[in-house]
């Protein structure tokens, strides 16, 4: 099973459990897959990887829209901007990290390079 395939089989089974595909392959995900990119599901990074990769597009993202949208025209500079979208990167980063690996956990999913899918009768065991 090549990457792609394990990804949506992942989605796939996400969904199974009740998890949105949006929360199992939110769009940065889908636009690095796109784009060729091998990079885990969000559930399957490690916490620094996850935290700096969201934070960081979040903290650019955040601090280029609020300085042309409302910033500039406060006159606020562009040292403060940039620290101000920084502290906003970290902290989206860290909380949404800890998001994902509290989910993982509760999911009990393994390492990516063990996840397979399983069905919902042999995820959940037998029903009596």
């Amino acid at each position: 099973m090549d990457h792609r395939e394990k990804v949506q089989h992942f989605i796939d089974d996400m969904r199974s459990r009740g998890i949105g595909s949006y929360t199992s392959a939110p769009p940065l995900y889908r636009l690095l897959w796109l784009l060729g990119s091998e990079v885990r599901p969000p559930h399957f990074q490690s916490f620094l990887a996850l935290a700096t990769l969201t934070g960081t597009v979040f903290g650019v993202l955040f601090g280029v829209f609020m300085y042309f949208w409302q910033w500039r025209s406060m006159g606020m500079s562009i040292r403060v901007t940039i620290v101000a979208a920084a502290v906003t990167g970290a902290l989206f980063g860290v909380l949404l990290a800890a998001y994902y690996k509290w989910s993982a956990h509760r999911l009990k999913l393994p390492d990516w390079e063990h996840y397979t899918p399983l069905s919902r009768a042999d995820r959940d065991g037998p029903h009596i």
